[in-house]
């Protein structure tokens, strides 16, 4: 079972580790911080991290020297990786859309922010986990914030023929109570439902109520239903609506969310690339032009490893999210122009950050990421719907705002019809999915063979897990 814990301590704990390793690697965050300054503390802290991280491998690597590895090797990994770490990943597009937490070991703890049940409401107790990163969706009864109450339980019943209950909130509406309780002969559920006038209906084909002692309080939320012709076994479960606006009646106090830090165990996996060159060509390469091809193949592969990263995670969480949406970019009718027909794209991106509100009850989407398809209507559209960031880019990248509440990245990787929006919030647990950071970036040395041909080996250590399909949603733009 995943482990909890507050809030208030979570970030106690964190702000000391937090200032301990900002401390010690301030010379590097001070570069990112003037490279891009609009970049973000928790980015800062995250990259710390494994910069520590790094060091740690490099000790535990230094121990082990032999007649193939020199102290040099070990000192040139510092030189090549540190720069290639800070440079990589606060450019993650992966930044903006999930979180970013390291691991100190292979298999470690990683942290996410969970909503509870702070009040009896049901299907809910108190404490009830409303999603958890376990279930698929929302559990039954999603409607917590609304006035309906899902499946309250009454007394257990044997062969009875008076129900006798009271309701947990009240007052009722008149004409929203429903209970179902088992009966006897072919078709033994019961439904009972309340006639909006204090009184019962029932389509059953044997049981009668007995209007004449049979009643509903809306106020008090007392229930009493008398049968005839048959009786009743097992636990009534019955819905209603309540009025949430009488101010002071007992039960109507507006249900509460507890938000608490939850962690569970990620393993990190390896990805890895391998370089290969000439020992003749890169002789002649770096004589004519001063290039030297090893430290054009690290650059290189650091570039793959993070279009590699960036992809995965937004293929993860395009193929987990829960729900589906489509907007059709060639069936224009006549009588609009080729922008306002491109504004019902945006109309429903803006659609799809409110389904991801509807279902959390807690934020609406705030990213939107899209293959080039939606990204030629984005950019058709232009000042003031779509604005631009102006960046010159390979790969996933931020390319602009709409309506200045979605940020959008373009995605050569993702298919080009596809799109998918999802939120994050500004605490770095504040996520549906979590990339857990072991190692960001390691090399083996350069081995030179009898065939002259140079070989080279790059990877990085990460794990990655779905936490709340709930946050993303993903869509189909339908061309002909």
């Amino acid at each position: 079972m995943p482990r909890t814990g507050s809030l208030r301590e979570f970030r106690e704990r964190t702000l000391q580790e937090t200032a301990r390793i900002r401390e010690h690697y301030s010379r590097e965050v001070s570069a990112i911080q003037k490279a891009l300054p609009k970049v973000s503390d928790v980015t800062l802290t995250s990259i710390a991290h494994m910069l520590e991280n790094t060091d740690k491998a490099i000790e535990k690597f230094s121990g082990r020297i032999d007649e193939a590895t020199q102290a040099s090797n070990i000192g040139d990994f510092r030189r090549f990786a540190f720069p290639i770490i800070t440079a990589v990943y606060p450019n993650l597009i992966a930044n903006d859309l999930i979180s970013i937490q390291t691991m100190k070991q292979r298999t470690a703890q990683i942290f996410w922010l969970d909503v509870v049940a702070g009040t009896d409401k049901a299907p809910y107790k108190k404490g009830d986990v409303i999603f958890t990163p376990e279930e698929a969706g929302l559990r039954r009864g999603a409607r917590y914030s609304t006035e309906y109450i899902d499946d309250e339980q009454g007394a257990d019943l044997e062969e009875a023929t008076e129900i006798a209950l009271q309701t947990e909130f009240k007052p009722i509406r008149p004409g929203t109570f429903e209970l179902k309780v088992m009966g006897e002969g072919a078709s033994p559920e019961i439904v009972i439902k309340d006639n909006g006038s204090s009184g019962f209906t029932t389509t059953h084909e044997t049981i009668t109520i007995v209007s004449e002692t049979s009643s509903i309080n809306y106020a008090t939320g007392a229930v009493v239903i008398n049968l005839a012709n048959g009786n009743v076994t097992g636990t009534p479960e019955y819905s209603y609506e309540y009025n949430n606006e009488v101010v002071g009646a007992a039960g109507t106090a507006a249900p509460e969310l507890d938000l608490i830090v939850r962690e569970l165990t990620l393993k990190a996996k390896s990805q890895k690339l391998r370089t290969n060159y000439s020992w003749d060509a890169a002789y002649d390469l770096e004589m004519s032009q001063g290039i030297d091809i090893d430290k054009v193949l690290k650059e290189a592969a650091a570039t793959q490893l993070k279009f590699d990263l960036d992809g995965l995670i937004i293929k993860d969480l395009y193929e987990g999210a829960k729900n589906v949406s489509s907007w059709d970019k060639d069936n224009k009718p006549e009588y609009i122009s080729i922008k306002e027909h491109y504004q019902g794209f945006v109309a429903e991106l803006h659609k799809c950050k409110n389904i991801i509100l509807e279902e959390t009850k807690r934020a609406a989407g705030n990213w939107v990421v899209v293959g080039t398809t939606g990204a030629t209507v984005l950019e058709t559209l232009g000042e003031p719907t779509y604005k631009p960031s102006g960046q010159v880019a390979v790969g996933p990248h931020f390319a602009g705002t709409i309506d200045g509440t979605l940020k959008v990245f373009k995605d050569p990787y993702l298919p080009s019809n596809a799109y998918l929006v999802g939120y994050k919030g500004d605490l770095w647990i504040d996520a549906g999915y979590v990339l857990g950071v072991y190692l960001p970036l390691f090399h083996t040395n350069v081995i030179m063979l009898d065939d002259f041909k140079g070989r080279r080996g790059y990877g990085m250590s990460v794990g990655r897990r779905m936490l709340k399909p709930q946050y993303y949603v993903r869509g189909t733009i339908i061309t002909s």
